[in-house]
């Protein structure tokens, strides 16, 4: 929920659409996704799920989709000073081996992502915000994790979780958090700003602040740390929240036969 070269304000300007799709129908039909004229919906069906590492022609094709949503949302919308090659935006810590929470739409379509570090490695909290940290460092431990790159594409109009806030957005959490139980993280630290700490706030997982709010490029930005626990997870998953952290998406086949355009992307 934080960045690179710019005020840490992952979501308030992000929450709107992206771009404008003339012939509903036909756009996906060409794309394989599903349309639900009922509730104006992309796909009826969205899940959540965890990558690494490409695996595969899919795993590769996911990346470099979540890539490119960065790079319409920081880039482009918001205007940040980060680094966009080819119509994706990348930086030093997608180098480190993060783990990619994604919200998936159809097949290949990201519609929300967020990258997770252990907090015990190099973060962007100590590296690019530590006027935020109250103490100046994050005093992290094992069971600490970061997240960074916190966006989400409104350009699918799903339905409103609890408090008006987006689905995706309430998806998002919900997968954050699953994946932090089941790898025993039990806290996220992360920079913000202060209207989306009170858009946790309202879906029941308040941060706890780090420092105290600080201007960054005229946004009033602070760090702090969630609870990554069964209650949080409660609260903040939506009706319509799945995912597949329990599938195993390597097998030894991907692993004898790597996709053959791996080197056409820097994943």
């Amino acid at each position: 929920m934080n960045h690179r070269g710019g005020s840490p304000t992952e979501m308030a300007k992000s929450l709107e659409p992206r771009i404008a799709v003339p012939n509903l129908g036909l756009f996906l039909a060409s794309t394989g996704m599903q349309f639900c004229p009922t509730a104006y919906q992309w796909s009826c069906h969205m899940k959540v799920i965890a990558l690494g590492k490409a695996m595969s022609c899919e795993d590769v094709l996911l990346l470099n989709d979540m890539h490119r949503l960065r790079s319409e949302i920081f880039g482009s919308r918001l205007s940040w000073n980060v680094r966009v090659r080819d119509g994706r935006e990348y930086d030093e810590f997608d180098d480190l081996q993060p783990t990619y929470i994604m919200t998936v739409a159809g097949s290949t379509r990201v519609v929300g992502c967020a990258r997770l570090l252990p907090a015990i490695g190099p973060t962007m909290l100590e590296r690019t915000f530590p006027r935020l940290l109250a103490s100046g460092t994050l005093n992290a431990h094992p069971a600490m994790v970061e997240s960074s790159r916190f966006c989400v594409d409104t350009t699918l109009r799903e339905r409103r979780g609890e408090g008006s806030l987006h689905d995706i957005t309430l998806m998002m959490f919900a997968g954050i958090i699953e994946w932090c139980l089941l790898h025993r993280y039990r806290e996220i630290a992360t920079a913000t700003d202060v209207r989306f700490e009170r858009l946790l706030a309202r879906a029941g997982w308040p941060m706890s602040r780090l420092g105290e709010p600080k201007m960054i490029n005229e946004t009033n930005s602070v760090a702090g740390l969630l609870a990554a626990t069964q209650t949080s997870f409660d609260r903040v998953r939506s009706p319509s929240y799945r995912s597949d952290f329990h599938l195993s998406k390597v097998t030894a086949a991907q692993e004898s036969a790597p996709c053959p355009i791996y080197s056409h992307f820097p994943v």
